[in-house]
């Protein structure tokens, strides 16, 4: 036991008194007299962070109205092949002079004549390219010859076909800007999800960050207790002269700074509550109060080993097959190409072969049904009638200019997707090594907090028989509490790089417009990639 004489107490009087004077400013510090109180909590879990991020997020938002976008894109390319049915009534009037020695007699000595037609025509552009054309007409023909006023009805039914022989010719052409556009809509999905995924990760890493420090504060204010505690008793011995005024000095020293530490983990939650408001989209000009985590870290216990992970190259397979990012880039290859196949065909020359046939009908009378009645009415035969159109533009630079940029658009995108393999890859392999390895880790913390538990209590047991000084007993919890901190980091870590890994794999996904959540278990468990 460590003794000293009683008349030194008076020599060490005064740095008794200094001693306690420091204690007196810790005292005051720890119960908020210097500084402002705490601010008020409120609970957070994983779940309503990534909820709230999700639904304030802007770049999903921006990601959304961009599907939009592209669906009325999609709708006005397929727009090519609706039915086009059109109709129109006309109706003329004409008034002409005579000649003097023309014999005829006519009302007012006028030539009248009066025209009145019905159309109704039907077009409709199929995907082979071919477009067809169904048109109906009948016209009522008056003159206003004395005696013999007749009107003349006629009807002309004509059916016609145009057929592409070189340019716009076969599905694959007629459709490429549309088939475009609906990869370009595919396209536009996968990068909702992508964003979708990145801002899960993003607020998963936030929240697990902000736990991090949150629980390492705590175990830092536990320390500040417990030498306060080994203080106070410190205190009590050294008045009896049974401990040497260095031993109190060092514990001094080591509660100052515990709560030197405690001011800077303060100061990182609050840097990392920031960080994780901002990321949730919570722009409230008022003061926010401060997030109290609700989840505890995930228990990996003997859930993870090296052996359980198969070979990188199936997981590498998965991630080619749900990655919503790789997926976008191989949807931005098929547009390039449709978009190449339309720029090859502009190159050709236009020759349109157009076959058509129908009937006439003519009616004599003066009623308007008589009009349609010539639609079946003396009717000689069938009409046939074929011809080819030609175009060439004679340079054709402008198609020629489009073809070379599109050619090499897609040998871009041909590349882009390369290099995200090469991303993906290198990306996969260090995630799960993180995972491994960060698992490793948890689990040697966990064995050091319980090797310094134990020496901690045995310590205590013989300082409180007096076998051991004080400095020995706040060593051993300094190094617990380092430990404890440890395995704080470790567990965060642990939790962090599991996410990590379900975001390369592909596994933080959500669907277009749906409701449906993310759920803690979905981040933290490991269901999903044994």
């Amino acid at each position: 036991m460590l003794t000293m004489k009683k008349n030194s107490f008076k020599t060490l009087f005064p740095s008794f008194l200094t001693i306690s004077f420091l204690y007196l400013i810790i005292n005051l510090i720890l119960s908020g007299y210097c500084f402002a109180g705490p601010a008020e909590e409120k609970n957070i879990t994983l779940e309503s962070a990534v909820k709230t991020a999700i639904e304030n997020n802007t770049d999903l938002f921006i990601a959304s109205k961009e599907v939009e976008v592209s669906e009325g894109a999609l709708q006005t390319e397929s727009g090519a092949f609706d039915m086009n049915v059109s109709n129109s009534v006309s109706y003329v009037n004409s008034k002409k002079g005579l000649f003097s020695d023309d014999t005829d007699n006519y009302a007012g000595d006028k030539s009248a004549e009066t025209n009145t037609s019905y159309n109704l025509n039907y077009t409709r552009k199929k995907r082979s390219g071919n477009t067809y054309n169904v048109s109906i007409s009948s016209l009522q023909e008056l003159d206003n010859k004395i005696p013999t006023e007749k009107k003349h009805n006629t009807g002309n039914v004509n059916i016609s076909v145009t057929v592409p022989l070189a340019r716009g010719k076969g599905a694959a052409v007629a459709t490429a800007a549309e088939k475009s556009a609906s990869a370009s809509l595919d396209a536009s999905r996968l990068d909702y999800s992508s964003n979708f995924a990145a801002t899960v990760l993003k607020t998963v890493n936030a929240y697990w960050d902000y736990c991090v420090i949150y629980r390492k504060l705590e175990i830092l204010k536990q320390a500040v207790a417990e030498s306060e505690k080994t203080m106070n008793e410190a205190q009590v011995l050294f008045k009896k002269g049974s401990i040497h005024k260095e031993e109190l000095s060092a514990l001094v020293g080591s509660l100052n700074e515990n709560i030197n530490l405690k001011i800077q983990f303060e100061n990182a939650l609050n840097e990392a509550g920031e960080n994780l408001k901002l990321l949730m989209g919570l722009y409230d000009e008022k003061p926010m109060p401060h997030f109290k985590p609700v989840d505890d870290f995930p228990a990996f216990t003997n859930c993870i080993k090296k052996s359980d992970f198969s070979s990188l190259e199936i997981y590498l397979n998965k991630a080619f097959q749900t990655r919503p990012d790789f997926l976008a880039c191989q949807k931005r290859l098929e547009i390039a190409g449709f978009n190449l196949v339309s720029a090859e065909d502009s190159t050709k020359p236009g020759i349109d072969l157009q076959i058509g046939g129908g009937y006439n009908g003519i009616s004599e009378g003066t009623s308007q049904s008589e009009a349609f009645k010539a639609l079946n009415r003396n009717i000689s035969g069938a009409n046939a009638n074929a011809s080819l159109v030609y175009e060439w533009p004679c340079a054709n630079n402008k198609a020629k200019g489009r073809l070379k940029q599109q050619k090499a658009s897609y040998e871009q995108q041909a590349a882009k997707v390369e290099t995200m393999k090469k991303q993906i890859r290198s990306s996969m392999a260090i995630a799960l090594s993180n995972l491994i390895k960060s698992a490793e880790s948890l689990e040697s913390a966990k064995k050091s907090v319980e090797a310094y538990e134990k020496s901690v209590n045995n310590e205590a047991k013989k300082y409180a028989r007096r076998n051991s000084s004080s400095i020995d007993l706040i060593s051993l919890q300094d190094r617990l509490t380092i430990a404890r901190a440890n395995l704080i980091d470790a567990a965060g870590a642990c939790t962090k790089s599991l996410a990590a890994f379900k975001y390369e794999l592909g596994l933080i996904n959500g669907l277009y417009f749906t409701d449906k959540a993310i759920t803690f278990s979905e981040l933290t468990n490991f269901d999903d990639i044994k």
